[in-house]
């Protein structure tokens, strides 16, 4: 088992116990005076690749495994499939509930963002808005009421006017096994992944599920232990090949759990205040929020060594911007997968800019900080190419640069370009001395779909895959023929799509350092948006999601090169 390397864990620590006071003032803010209950360790027994439905999919014989209760928290709940899935299997979990004559299981739907009425509408209170049974058919197409009564179900929504949408998505099944995915509960066809995992790490979720949504915190803390709510228990097997509401799945990992890995809580409150600087924008950026998933980051970006892969929705937050232009200085290579035009009015509103225009800055702050050091610019920027171009970089590397990220598999492809760093000049008095500068490579893609999403598999078919029939699953049979006159009928989907966007958000360091959650690395995400994040550190596990990302990004060209140093 590895651990998180000594210094980082120690200035992390150090920094939010600086920020102690400020802390305190947030919600939630149990960490403040002790950041050590944000330590922990889990066993990670899936990871997965693939659009929202085939995700939610995918967790849906774990929810029909539960005996006593069930937390679903998303930020954006609306109509799809992944929706009517979540409300047949909740029906049908209501009638084994009922057919065994126990008591009835707690379920608990957390969100934020509805629609723009129930955000503009929405009261200011911590303590959120629930909503009564009336509602449950027509405002969030779940079942009727009456085909719900074996359970004990609550609606709940948190929201903070003008930005504060409470972005955290997760799925924690009878106190034992937790899954974060990327996704929410929605339409879009994007790609996302989504981890399970168990053990202490999952209490440190509760801890944080019940200081925000503040469900029956003591009680949850006094039975988590008790023989009805086991750590200990074992996780439902997912048998993907038979259900047929997936429509596809990458499962990232081998069948072996990850057991005892190192593993941090990194929450991140919401903020009102969004610090923007409209009116002087010659200004430098005013510092994010000193909560645990920012310091964590900035520390962790601070901290690599020799390689950088972040991949994220959209890319506007200064602090990220400095960091990655601070670690190419170093000589650490950096591999960023972006967007184009994914969401782009938000991105105005919440950033007064687009990720294009921060990319493109960034490009050219790296051509500058090479010049600075002395180091030609031979790169491609801007090329409509898609990843595999069988065009390279004219810069020679040293053989000392670095490997890339994660070589063993760049390198496995003839058109990827796998070198990483780039060096100045030696002194021409001193020939044999040693390079004055070492810059990191910069490779930056932008996600696009591939172009032949009519086959049968839109996935690589060097992963280990589940290629499903197309139809209606059990998870969509209600969708088209409601059981109740109130509920909406909805069309359709076609059986396999492909994900038009990337909403991944992943930070991988060294290789052996893994971040994900819901945070973006956008200026939402880092100044006014709740989010969490969760940390494992475990080379096996980083080296495994790098070699399945670079599978269904490189090596399935799903992308353009934008820059490649």
């Amino acid at each position: 088992m590895s651990n998180f390397p000594h210094n980082l864990l120690g200035e992390w620590t150090a920094q939010l116990s600086n920020h102690a006071g400020k802390t305190k003032q947030s919600h939630p803010s149990y960490w403040a005076d002790d950041p050590s209950v944000l330590h922990t360790s889990c066993t990670i027994n899936n990871a997965l690749l693939g659009t929202g439905e085939a995700l939610i999919s995918s967790i849906l014989p774990s929810i029909l495994s539960a005996q006593h209760e069930i937390l679903i928290v998303t930020c954006f709940w609306a109509r799809s499939p992944s929706q009517a899935a979540i409300g047949d299997a909740l029906k049908q979990l209501s009638a084994q509930a009922i057919s065994r004559g126990a008591h009835k299981i707690r379920v608990r739907i957390c969100f934020s963002s509805l629609s723009f009425t129930q955000k503009l509408f929405h009261t200011f209170s911590r303590h959120g808005q629930t909503y009564p049974s009336s509602t449950w058919v027509k405002k969030f197409g779940l079942p009727h009421p009456d085909e719900l009564s074996g359970l004990d179900l609550e609606i709940k929504s948190l929201f903070f006017l003008p930005f504060s949408v409470i972005h955290p998505k997760y799925i924690i099944i009878d106190r034992n096994q937790a899954w974060l995915p990327s996704c929410n509960v929605s339409w879009e066809s994007w790609f996302e992944d989504c981890v399970a995992f168990q053990g202490n790490a999952v209490r440190k979720m509760l801890v944080f599920h019940h200081h925000v949504w503040g469900h029956d915190v003591h009680d949850v803390l006094d039975n988590y232990s008790s023989p009805t709510f086991s750590e200990n228990s074992t996780s439902p097997s997912i048998d993907l090949n038979t259900s047929s509401a997936l429509n596809q799945v990458i499962k990232a990992l081998p069948d072996t759990p990850y057991p005892d890995i190192p593993t941090l809580i990194l929450p991140s409150p919401h903020h009102i205040n969004p610090r923007f600087r409209f009116l002087l924008p010659f200004l430098r950026a005013p510092s994010p929020p000193p909560t645990p998933l920012n310091i964590f980051t900035l520390t962790l970006l601070a901290h690599a060594h020799t390689e950088i892969y972040m991949q994220t929705p959209n890319l506007t937050s200064p602090p990220v911007v400095d960091a990655v232009i601070d670690a190419l200085s170093r000589g650490v290579a950096v591999t960023i997968v972006t967007n184009r035009t994914m969401m782009f009015l938000e991105q105005l509103v919440t950033a007064g800019t687009l990720t294009e225009i921060c990319i493109w800055r960034l490009v050219r702050r790296y051509k500058a900080l090479l010049r600075s050091a002395g180091v030609g610019s031979s790169v491609r920027s801007g090329v409509r190419a898609r990843l595999g171009s069988k065009r390279k970089s004219s810069v020679q590397p040293s053989p000392a640069s670095p490997g890339p990220i994660h070589p063993e598999n760049l390198s496995s492809s003839p058109d990827v370009d796998v070198e990483s760093g780039l060096r100045a000049p030696t002194s021409p008095t001193h020939p044999d001395s040693s390079p004055q500068q070492r810059i990191g490579r910069l490779r930056i893609y932008y996600y696009k779909p591939r172009l032949d999403s009519d086959r049968t598999s839109v996935f690589d078919s060097n992963s280990s895959q589940v290629d499903l029939q197309p139809g209606l699953g059990p998870g969509r049979a209600s969708s088209s023929s409601p059981s109740h006159p109130d509920q909406e009928t909805l069309p359709s989907p076609p059986p396999h799509p492909e994900p038009v966007k990337s909403h991944l958000k992943l930070l991988i360091v060294d290789s052996s350092t893994v971040l994900l959650g819901s945070g973006n690395m956008d200026r939402a995400s880092w100044y006014t948006s709740q989010e969490l994040g969760v940390a494992f550190s475990s080379e096996s596990f980083a080296g495994t999601m790098l070699q399945s990302i670079s599978d269904q990004i490189i090596s399935a060209k799903r992308g353009e090169v934008y820059f490649a140093s």
